[in-house]
C-alpha cells in the first residue's frame, strides 16, 4: 500500500492537507506494465499461444483523467491493445469480482480493428478471453455491455501517440474523447482546464465512429455514456462518485507490445504524490 497526499479540488480544508492511504488495484502476474505515479510503460513479448492482459490502477479514486498513450512499435504489435479503464471498483455482490468501463485501442498500422468501448461487470478472471464476459450473460455471470463494438469501430489513421479523455459529469454521464496533436504554445494539457469545444491551437479531436449503441451517443466527436454513474443529489461536481482509473494492455499471442501511458492530470483529485 502506498501513502499519498491529496488536495481535494474545490474543497476548503481550513489550512490543512489531508493525508490518505490509497491501495492500487492491479492484475499483472508477468509484470508487463512498469512505472508509477503519472508514468507507466509496457515492453512485453508474449511467447504464449493465448493473449495476455494486464492493468494497474491509480492509488486514489478519481472521476476522470486525461491520458497520453504512445505505441512505440505500432507496426509490429499485431492486434495488441492499449487503453484506459475507468470507474474501476469492487462488484457489489462479489468482493472478489470487479466492475469497470474500458476504452481500448490498437495501432491502426497493424490492427484490423482499433477501437472499442465497453462496460464489464462481475469480472473475476482478467486473463480469460474477453475477461470471461459475454453480452448475453445470465444474472450473476460476468457481463459485457458494448458501446462501440470492436468488430465495426475502426478509426482510420489513428496516430501512434494520442490522448484519451474520460470525465464524469453531474448528469450521470461519462464523457470521453480522443485527441491528437500538441499545443503550439508548448504548454502541457491538463484535464481540469481542458475545454473540448475550444481546444488549444495544434490539438484536435479524432473522429469517433458513429456506431455507438446501448445508451452511448456521439456528438461533435465527443462520446457520452448515459446512466453511467449515480447523479449526485447535491448537484455539485465535488460530490460526483469517484472510483479508480487504470492503464490497460492486451498483448496478442506471439507478439510484442511496447508503449507508454502518461497521466496529464486527473479529475476531482490533485495529482498523486508517492512517499
Amino acid at each position: 500500500m502506498k501513502m499519498v497526499k491529496k488536495i481535494l479540488l474545490g474543497l476548503v480544508v481550513t489550512g490543512t492537507i489531508l493525508v490518505i492511504a490509497g491501495c492500487k488495484m492491479q492484475d499483472d502476474p508477468e509484470n508487463a506494465i512498469t512505472g508509477s505515479g503519472s508514468n507507466y510503460k509496457v515492453d512485453y513479448e508474449n511467447t504464449k499461444s493465448e493473449e495476455y492482459r494486464a492493468y494497474e490502477s491509480t492509488s486514489l479514486k478519481h472521476a476522470g483523467a486525461l491520458v497520453k498513450i504512445t505505441f512505440d512499435n505500432p507496426e509490429e504489435c499485431a492486434n495488441s491493445k492499449m487503453g484506459v479503464i475507468f470507474d474501476l471498483k469492487e462488484n457489489a455482490d462479489n468482493k472478489n469480482a470487479k466492475d469497470f468501463y474500458i476504452i481500448g485501442l490498437g495501432s491502426s498500422k497493424s490492427s484490423s480493428y482499433d477501437f472499442y468501448v465497453s462496460k464489464y461487470t462481475g469480472i473475476v478472471d482478467i486473463q480469460a478471453k474477453n475477461f470471461g464476459a459475454s453480452t448475453d450473460a445470465a444474472a450473476g455471470e460476468p457481463k459485457e455491455v458494448e458501446y462501440f463494438k470492436l468488430s465495426n469501430s475502426n478509426i482510420k489513421n489513428l496516430p501512434s501517440t494520442f490522448y484519451v479523455y474520460c470525465k464524469a459529469n453531474i448528469k450521470g454521464e461519462y464523457e470521453f474523447a480522443l485527441l491528437k496533436g500538441e499545443p503550439t504554445d508548448g504548454k502541457e494539457m491538463k484535464i481540469n482546464d481542458l475545454d473540448l469545444t475550444d481546444l488549444p491551437q495544434g490539438v484536435s479531436l479524432i473522429d469517433l465512429p458513429k456506431t455507438a449503441i446501448n445508451g452511448c451517443s456521439v456528438s461533435g466527436n465527443i462520446g457520452k455514456i448515459a446512466n453511467a454513474i449515480e447523479i449526485p443529489e447535491s448537484g455539485k461536481e465535488s460530490d460526483i462518485k469517484q472510483n479508480r482509473i487504470a492503464v490497460y494492455a492486451r498483448i496478442d499471442a506471439n507478439a510484442t507490445l511496447k508503449g507508454s501511458w502518461k497521466f496529464c492530470g486527473t479529475y476531482q483529485e490533485a495529482e498523486e504524490i508517492e512517499e
